[in-house]
């Protein structure tokens, strides 16, 4: 495996264990520790495009962690490799 797929996996994997037992108190460092400031985001509708963690805090995890105070995931496919930009690591999973 390509050293730089590994690497992205493992950076999406620590996101992951953020997820796996989410501590509310916590999560927003986590992330700001996994993505750049200005980093962008993409994600399907309704979120689409979005610009760095606290974006993403925002408009997407402090939702679900008002609607679902004991929000976990759990990852059951995760696959990476080359894109037209850069590179890309998808996951799958509940």
């Amino acid at each position: 495996m390509n050293p730089l797929y590994a690497e992205n996996k493992e950076i999406v994997g620590l996101l992951n264990a953020a997820l796996y037992d989410l501590d509310q108190d916590r999560f927003p460092e986590q992330l700001n520790q996994l993505f750049s400031a200005d980093c962008e985001i993409h994600l399907s509708f309704p979120f689409e495009d979005l610009t760095g963690p606290a974006e993403l805090y925002r408009q997407v995890f402090m939702p679900l962690i008002h609607a679902v105070p004991d929000l976990e995931r759990r990852v059951f496919l995760e696959v990476s490799g080359p894109a037209k930009r850069g590179n890309w690591v998808g996951c799958a999973g509940n």
